[in-house]
């Protein structure tokens, strides 16, 4: 059997990252729709518009707090999520308007996200939806619904979340990861916006939103079960286990030790800033194909790993990712469920390769001895 370099992924990969992340922008959202919703007259157009946005923020944090803490990471459900409320507007909007359709609609999404993710649905996260979605279906100026129009909707609640999406993925290609990244892009986000809404950026809310943005960064931060249990089962088997993760150094140190895993690693950990070719080209020390690169990223672990002819296995955490917009040939790398399935599959590979040496060492005896049986010229 053949030994390998495996090495993996921090984030989303070892432990749950992303939903965190996801909260935060909900809250930042959450924040400057409050902001803007204070300083519009009461049942204008505008204040629907950030009172929606507000419930819809709300009601993803609920959501992400309900699902975020041992189910995979989609952010085709958060999309949805954070779209709900204009996608649905023509019926919000229409002369009928029910007072409990926006409840029963979010109720109704969570129980779908619920059955997308295989959990059972929690009555009591239905009960503090319904309680969030009463605020605004209660409110007696909700009738003004009836002037807008689902591009009014969009630009308020997509556009927010998307101008700062687009931000953090610039900051991201130019500068690597850093833990005043993501806070800085929701700041500049915030002053993008009121620009566009022509209002004066507020340093309250500036900083409201600067720390709604760096909380997630505080942890605490755990590893998966099944994480800890597939890197028992891998390094038992006698591979020797690698931690190649993008950010910045003391963050993700920290993350690494309050997560328990560096005992898996013995000195084996390296922080990089984004790219992780080189750190993998030198792990492999010229055997690529004795090296495995296990990560939850198309673009970040697996195209990287490809480039440099290691092994890739992408275990899709993080679906729908816009960073993960890259084309990778399908046969260039292998996809697994979740870690649990990780030591099967290496244990088949290992297995594999043992069984190839054994032929080729085979072969070569055959030709040996062939030569040493041929007849010497006179």
């Amino acid at each position: 059997m053949t030994s390998f370099n495996v090495v993996f992924d921090l984030d989303d990969t070892l432990m749950p990252n992303s939903w965190r992340y996801a909260k935060a922008k909900f809250r930042c959202g959450y924040i400057i729709a409050d902001a803007f919703s204070r300083k519009c007259a009461s049942g204008s157009a505008d204040w629907i518009r950030w009172e929606l946005t507000k419930a819809t923020y709300a009601c993803g944090i609920i959501i992400v707090d309900a699902l975020g803490n041992d189910s995979p990471y989609n952010s085709e459900l958060l999309r949805r999520v954070r779209d709900l409320s204009s996608a649905n507007l023509s019926k919000q909007a229409s002369p009928g308007f029910r007072a409990d359709y926006f409840q029963r609609n979010w109720v109704s999404a969570y129980e779908l996200f619920c059955t997308e993710s295989g959990r059972s649905a929690d009555p009591l996260i239905s009960e503090k939806l319904v309680s969030v979605t009463q605020r605004f279906s209660r409110n007696p100026q909700r009738s003004a619904c009836t002037k807008l129009t689902a591009e009014d909707l969009s630009f308020f609640g997509e556009r927010l979340i998307e101008l700062q999406g687009r931000i953090d993925g610039e900051k991201i290609r130019q500068h690597g990861l850093s833990r005043h990244l993501f806070p800085d892009s929701w700041i500049e986000a915030y002053q993008v916006f009121c620009n566009e809404v022509s209002q004066e950026p507020d340093p309250v809310v500036a900083r409201k939103v600067r720390g709604a943005a760096a909380r997630f960064q505080r942890g605490p931060f755990r590893a998966y079960p099944d994480a800890i249990e597939a890197l028992r089962q891998i390094r038992g088997m006698g591979h020797v286990l690698h931690l190649v993760t993008a950010g910045e150094n003391k963050l993700q140190r920290r993350k690494i030790e309050q997560a328990g895993l560096g005992s898996f690693f013995e000195g084996r950990i390296h922080v990089v800033s984004f790219d992780k070719r080189n750190r993998l080209k030198t792990i492999a020390n010229g055997q690529p194909k004795n090296t495995i690169m296990v990560g939850d990223s198309l673009r970040i672990d697996v195209a990287a790993a490809v480039d440099v002819g290691v092994r890739a296995v992408l275990i899709p955490i993080r679906v729908g990712w816009p960073e993960d917009d890259v084309q990778v040939e399908k046969d260039a790398y292998t996809v697994i469920k979740a870690i649990r399935d990780l030591p099967a599959h290496i244990t088949k590979w290992s297995e594999a390769n043992g069984n190839g040496r054994k032929k080729r060492k085979s072969r070569q005896k055959r030709r040996k001895s062939k030569r040493l049986q041929r007849p010497t010229p006179e």
